[in-house]
């Protein structure tokens, strides 16, 4: 699960933080999703993408990332079997719950270490530097509850009101980044933070907001490189050339 670290990105390229010595982190892999939107016909993390199942780019780079000691994956329930025979033995493998936060709860309680990364299994593009990078930024900066990987949003953005979709404001793009995963928690904020109703963890879209509701601090980690995720099938073109693209770089 050791390898060298490489670099990272932000909106100007950088050397990565190393990782602590002796920093413990878990990964949670939340792959439970039921791939609706995709059309996959079953689970998303078990949809072919490059000639492999989903979930297998994301268990790659955890396993090869420094900072990373175990992983626990959030399958769905009636696919818990075949993920732990596609996992392996040095990976635990729960049933997810009825929403994502849900599931990254039930896989958090199988966790230990002092840190938790949480990654959608439908981002398979991350790579073991930007795992390492996450883990060994939020260990330098104790006043932080979690790091969220983001890009800077390069669209105008406009908000709207009504059915009619009346434009009401134009805000200044360069306050706003799209959110990703991985995101990288103190394990006891996040604990914490999930700690909520199912009616609450239902309606959030990622993890760092239960954290910052909770009163938790939070900050963006800033990422250049293609970290896409695997929503609808248009996405799958996208994310199969940029695999290939990758792995003919690094040959």
């Amino acid at each position: 699960m050791r390898r060298s670290t490489s670099t990272t990105s932000s909106k100007s390229a950088s050397a990565p933080p190393r990782p602590l010595s002796g920093t413990r982190a878990t990964a949670v892999i939340a792959a439970a999703g039921s791939g609706s939107r995709l059309g996959a016909g079953g689970p998303k993390a078990l949809v072919p993408i490059g000639g492999r199942p989903l979930v297998a780019w994301s268990l790659d780079a955890v396993r090869r990332a420094q900072a990373i000691d175990a992983i626990v994956v959030a399958a769905p329930p009636a696919h818990v079997d075949e993920l732990r025979e596609l996992a392996g033995d040095d990976v635990a493998v729960v049933p997810g719950g009825a929403s994502r936060s849900e599931s990254v709860a039930r896989a958090l309680a199988a966790a230990a270490g002092e840190f938790a990364v949480v990654h959608d299994a439908a981002r398979p593009l991350a790579s073991p530097e930007l795992f390492d990078g996450i883990v060994a930024a939020l260990a330098e900066d104790p006043g932080v509850a979690g790091l969220v990987a983001a890009a800077p949003v390069i669209d105008t953005i406009k908000r709207c009101r009504g059915e009619e979709l009346e434009v009401v404001e134009t805000p200044d793009r360069s306050e706003f980044w799209a959110i990703q995963t991985p995101q990288a928690f103190r394990a006891d904020a996040l604990r914490a933070a999930l700690d909520v109703p199912t009616e609450r963890l239902a309606t959030a879209t990622d993890d760092a907001s239960l954290v910052e509701a909770a009163g938790g601090r939070v900050r963006v980690y800033p990422v250049a490189e293609p970290n896409p995720k695997l929503t609808r099938p248009v996405d799958r073109f996208l994310i199969e050339a940029l695999l290939r693209e990758r792995e003919t770089l690094t040959r």
